[in-house]
């Protein structure tokens, strides 16, 4: 049997309260209904701020400024609850069902905009990776990298990103186009190496036909091996050989 949060259980309870009324028990009906409206209310407001203490840089509204305010509230809590699916008990958690439940909305709705659980899952991981906490560019290339490794480092274990990337290649193998948001994650999660790079190369301190991803992949390798392989953050010193040994390949020793 599912275990079931608190708050799933209160939902069910008053649902079969309201269905158990009998055709004459208007009060009894109507004290139920405002009951989860309530619960509704609460819900929502949970998860729209109960996982900030997931990450420092938590995600924008997923949807644009036009959308209708309800609706971006149901999808920032639909995918909080597909989030905390995920980090608590897998992505295989991750059905319309309990999703449903976690969220506090209909299952139709789920199925209105999510058709399978790959796209609840391709839309949370959007959500994770994105935004990054921006790294101060000083201009000098040795403290600029060794300064965007240790966010990513730090960033790494704020959010258990192995089970991200257990999740990407799990779904990768099912879902040709799954594909697509692997490499999203991984230029996400590296974007502010990379922008470390690019002021370098644009300094004229790196070369001009660098390849941005792959050095920005290689120097990363590192911090991403001891996190996902030993479940360890990397350690300063491994940090700065993996810079020092960059700056020896590109002549800047």
């Amino acid at each position: 049997m599912q275990k079931r949060g608190r708050w799933s259980i209160i939902w069910c309870l008053l649902c079969r309260e309201r269905v158990d009324a009998g055709p004459n028990d208007h009060f009894r009906i109507q004290y139920v209904f405002k009951l989860q409206y309530v619960f509704y209310i609460h819900n929502q407001n949970r998860y729209s701020l109960g996982r900030n203490d997931m990450d420092d840089d938590n995600a924008p509204p997923t949807c644009d400024s036009t959308e209708n305010p309800r609706t971006t509230r149901m999808r920032d809590a639909v995918l909080n609850a597909v989030v905390e699916l995920i980090v608590t008990e897998g992505a295989g958690a991750v059905t319309a069902l309990r999703v449903a439940e976690q969220a506090c909305v209909a299952r139709s709705t789920i199925y209105q905009h999510w058709p399978t659980s790959t796209a609840l899952v391709r839309d949370a991981i959007d959500r994770v990776i994105t935004p990054n906490a921006q790294v101060p560019i000083t201009g000098d290339v040795e403290v600029d990298l060794r300064a965007a490794l240790s966010a990513l480092r730090e960033r790494l274990e704020r959010r258990p990103f192995r089970v991200w990337i257990a999740t990407l290649l799990d779904h990768a193998k099912g879902d040709p186009k799954f594909a697509e948001t692997q490499v999203r994650f991984v230029t996400g999660v590296l974007r502010p190496l990379r922008d470390v790079l690019a002021a370098a190369v644009e300094r004229g301190d790196l070369v001009a036909d660098l390849d941005l991803d792959t050095a920005a992949a290689r120097l990363a390798a590192p911090v991403l091996s001891e996190h996902v392989m030993f479940r360890r953050p990397a350690s300063d010193a491994e940090i700065g050989t993996a810079v020092a040994a960059f700056l020896t390949n590109h002549g800047l020793a």
